[in-house]
């Protein structure tokens, strides 16, 4: 294709805007979803401004906040010219066996890792919410589990204790935090982590067998070099699925 396209990752906390030219990511940004909502033209006022002047045929979003998607549908109207696909909209070659409410990221999640890392996969996406999205041996995708991922449990506990205020993640210096903020950061640090390893075995218990596992999300860097099982990190995994859908329905 001539023009790269857009893919749009609406999350809870973060927003990512990414233009691929062919595979790779030519250019990427992410802004809080609150402001988005409120101030949506700080999208085009940025970084990506040169490519939101050009404008793209085609682009693909997924969300998990209904209330944003509207804004950020309106916003992008002036930019792609053909179509901005909705996952809904897009034929996905990845069956899944239930019916329930399935988040957009973790449908775009597993179609990724399906693509770029084989099956049976485990998706590990390591956000605002901790979750783990099953891709069986035959490439169907039959559900997983969700947490409560980093952000929120320190937003918990910052906004239900009168001493505790929030504080950004760090790999922790010491296990056994000598203040307020080492000993915050180092719980939730190794309690997420020990959520991560446990809930892969649990999930491999019910497979019967090991799975590959790709690792994802904006934590999940922090986590990567920690946990004892074999991972692939792939932070722009939900990203990634949307381009390789988007191209496939452009096709």
């Amino acid at each position: 294709m001539s023009d790269p396209v857009l893919v749009i990752d609406i999350g809870n906390s973060m927003t990512k805007f990414a233009f691929f030219n062919g595979g790779e990511i030519e250019n990427y940004q992410t802004y809080p979803t609150r402001s988005v909502m409120t101030k949506p033209e700080i999208v085009t006022e940025t970084e990506l401004s040169k490519y939101f002047k050009k404008g793209t045929d085609y682009g693909a979003l997924s969300s998990v906040v209904p209330e944003a998607t509207g804004v950020v549908k309106c916003l992008m109207k002036s930019f792609v010219r053909k179509k901005l696909f909705a996952v809904s909209e897009m034929d996905l070659k990845m069956e899944i066996d239930y019916q329930g409410v399935l988040g957009e990221d973790r449908i775009m999640g597993g179609y990724a890792a399906r693509h770029f890392h084989g099956f049976p996969v485990i998706v590990v996406d390591v956000g605002t919410a901790l979750t783990f999205s099953l891709v069986d041996e035959k490439g169907v995708f039959r559900g997983g589990m969700i947490s409560l991922g980093p952000y929120s449990l320190l937003k918990s506990l910052a906004g239900r204790t009168s001493q505790i205020d929030m504080i950004d993640l760090e790999v922790p210096a010491r296990n056994v935090g000598r203040n307020t903020e080492e000993s915050v950061n180092a719980g939730v640090f190794w309690t997420v982590l020990g959520a991560m390893e446990y809930c892969i075995t649990r999930i491999e218990e019910f497979v019967g067998h090991p799975c590959r596992v790709a690792l994802t999300g904006g934590y999940s860097v922090f986590f990567a070099d920690f946990i004892k099982h074999p991972v692939e990190l792939d932070p722009f995994l939900v990203l990634r699925g949307l381009n390789v859908a988007l191209q496939e329905n452009i096709k």
